[in-house]
């Protein structure tokens, strides 16, 4: 094949570590109440199975850009994959709570390595001519994981066996071994460099702190000692990290990355994206499964023409990257994710599903339309030897901000639905005095008092929703707002630069 058309082959075999990287952190979540069920967990005890991938994954991320240096990119690859199938593997087979923690953060290896590897494999392989087409397909695969993971973890858990979630991505891990060993060019090993232990030691400390933090606050008091005790812990672990960075001859990160404010500013938009993402993958579902009372299948058919309306926009989102630029893509995406968000604050225990389709789907027209031409904006306006840096710093930031984003909506829906339960409550307490219906349940049939609980409570909970996206949307018009500013789409960078 010439090489002008290489990447073509190379580009999907990156795809599948990407994938794979997104299936194994989003997968888990659908099949969490299985999970509990059979190990014997509590709901609180089985959310540390996310937690707890959080936490190691970071310390992974910051690592991976010294190794891929050190091991070489496509060596590198592989050992992840490889890890990959062997700790999905273990997962699988774990028998309590514990051994599936340890086999979850073992899995946050490769889930925090394989990001890095394959931005970088990507830029290395692709010429800059096809950069847009590139990133398209390489965003398709990356994103279809969390808009799929409902489907596939839904179908897994309802009709086989929650194992089978981390079962049936080793094959698919194994396949990708031998396409990278056929299909990607040899690197040579980077030249030797020093590894920064302090700096790692502080990352490995401030970082796992703060999603720590952010993941527990409102479960163990934002003003609790624990939670200021991590806070504290992360701010100086991470405040000295930078000394450190600034002060060493090889970082593991170069701190210039943050002297590039369009960079920073299309970051923002990202994360800003990226936070109507998670509410929409984690939000919708819980909906539909709670509230709807739709099985985890059921729901995971719900969201599939949402996930292929979002993967159609992807693909088609290189060809407008490359015709408009950066800026009206993502002014306009910004303005599709805001009405999605909006119709979706309409949710309640009786909207019809095809409603509930409809937004999802402008939503996720938006997240495709305006996701790949900012990321090909953030990239293109680094220096090439600050690439592998931008995209560690937008992989952490996005595993943060994300986390805080969806915990500050659930914080702020959780508060007004505890007044609102409150208040439906006192209000069916004074019915009961005067409503003959109410009368009648509490003399002759309790049972149906229970029932009218469950109403209630499944109505306050769809509010709960709906407040959500109103937070959503107002989310996305900052976006929009920001995606005005002009100085953060520029030219693509030239090679070599």
């Amino acid at each position: 094949m010439p090489a002008r058309f290489a990447w073509t082959l190379t580009v999907p075999v990156i795809v599948v570590g990407m994938f794979l990287s997104g299936l194994n952190a989003n997968i888990v979540n659908s099949a969490l109440p299985a999970m509990a069920k059979q190990l014997d967990a509590s709901t609180v005890d089985i959310q540390w199975v996310k937690t707890a991938y959080y936490m190691a994954l970071a310390v992974a991320v910051v690592a991976s850009g010294w190794l891929g240096n050190r091991i070489g990119l496509r060596r590198l690859y592989v050992i992840a994959l490889g890890l990959f199938a062997v700790t999905a593997a273990l997962c699988g087979i774990a028998e309590d709570l514990d051994s599936l923690l340890l086999f979850r953060m073992l899995q946050a290896i490769p889930g925090g390595i394989v990001p890095i590897v394959c931005i970088s494999l990507l830029m290395r392989l692709t010429p800059p001519q096809r950069l847009g087409p590139a990133i398209s397909l390489y965003a398709a695969g990356a994103i279809s994981a969390p808009a799929l993971s409902p489907l596939f973890s839904g179908f897994f858990t309802e009709d086989l066996d929650w194992r089978l979630v981390f079962y049936a991505t080793v094959p698919a891990a194994l396949l990708g071994i031998v396409a990278a060993l056929i299909v990607l060019p040899v690197d040579a090993h980077g030249p030797h460099q020093s590894f920064d232990l302090p700096g790692f030691l502080l990352a490995s400390t401030g970082l796992p702190a703060l999603i720590l933090a952010l993941a527990k606050g409102q479960e163990w008091g934002w003003d609790s000692y624990p939670i200021l005790i991590l806070l504290a812990v992360a701010l100086d672990a991470l405040a000295l990290f930078a000394i450190v960075e600034l002060n060493s001859s090889a970082p593991l990160v170069d701190m210039r990355i943050f002297l590039q404010k369009p960079f920073l500013l299309a970051l923002a938009l990202m994360q800003l994206l990226y936070t109507a993402l998670v509410a929409l993958v984690s939000y919708v579902p819980s909906f539909l499964q709670q509230d709807q009372s739709l099985t985890p299948a059921y729901a995971g058919t719900v969201m599939l023409a949402p996930a292929l309306v979002w993967i159609v926009a992807v693909l088609s989102s290189g060809w407008v990257y490359g015709r408009f630029g950066a800026r009206r893509p993502a002014i306009l995406g910004f303005a599709l994710v805001a009405a999605g968000a909006l119709l979706l604050t309409r949710l309640n225990v009786d909207l019809p599903r095809p409603q509930v389709i409809l937004a999802s789907c402008v939503l996720c027209a938006g997240l495709g339309i305006a996701m790949i031409p900012i990321m090909a904006a953030a990239i293109a306006v680094l220096p090439a030897s600050l690439v592998g840096t931008g995209m560690m710093v937008r992989t952490i930031i996005q595993r943060v901000t994300a986390t805080f984003g969806l915990y500050l909506i659930s914080a702020m829906t959780t508060a007004h639905n505890a007044q609102l339960a409150a208040d439906r409550s006192a209000l069916y307490r004074t019915g009961a005095q005067t409503d003959p219906t109410i009368l009648q349940m509490q003399q002759h049939n309790p049972q149906a008092l229970v029932a009218l609980w469950q109403t209630v409570s499944a109505q306050v909970s769809a509010q709960g929703y709906s407040n959500a996206f109103l937070v959503v949307a107002v989310i996305s018009l900052v976006g929009g707002l920001l995606a005005l500013v002009r100085t953060w789409d520029r030219t693509p960078r030239k090679p070599g630069n």
